[in-house]
């Protein structure tokens, strides 16, 4: 019952809680209170939807807790690829509205650019190089 108090005094404290929540809610579970952790992820999550590491402890203690592959499991990483989605589109369009551009996020799986080595950023001088070179180097 202390740790709890202790906890939520963190929380209100915090102008980002999320990290009291996620400690909250290890607690909880290590003391059996399966309901209560949910809610505290749940809670964390709300206020910090695009922290994808609060994302995964939440599917972790799924797991843990109802098993692989629950349906506890797939709803939160489903609910996770919908936030994540979400906060990169309201960070987009803070850009836009700021009147910045932002580069795209390369597609999952593909290989970024090295845009780096040409136009703007390039240190005066630098060499380039051939892009089987450096696929070359990246692998030693």
């Amino acid at each position: 019952e202390i740790a709890r108090k202790y906890f939520e005094r963190a929380v209100q404290a915090s102008a980002k809680p999320a990290a009291s929540y996620l400690g909250w809610a290890g607690v909880e579970e290590s003391l059996g209170a399966t309901s209560r952790a949910v809610s505290l992820f749940e809670r964390a999550v709300a206020v910090e939807e695009g922290n994808s590491d609060l994302w995964r402890a939440y599917a972790a203690f799924c797991t843990r807790v109802y098993g692989e592959g629950c349906q506890q499991e797939i709803d939160v990483y489903q609910r996770q690829v919908v936030a994540e989605i979400r906060c990169r589109a309201a960070r987009a369009q803070e850009a836009q509205n700021l009147g910045l551009e932002l580069e795209a996020s390369p597609e999952p799986g593909s290989r970024p650019k090295q845009n780096w080595r040409k136009g703007r950023g390039a240190s005066p001088g630098a060499k380039e190089e051939d892009e089987n070179e450096v696929d070359f180097k990246a692998k030693w």
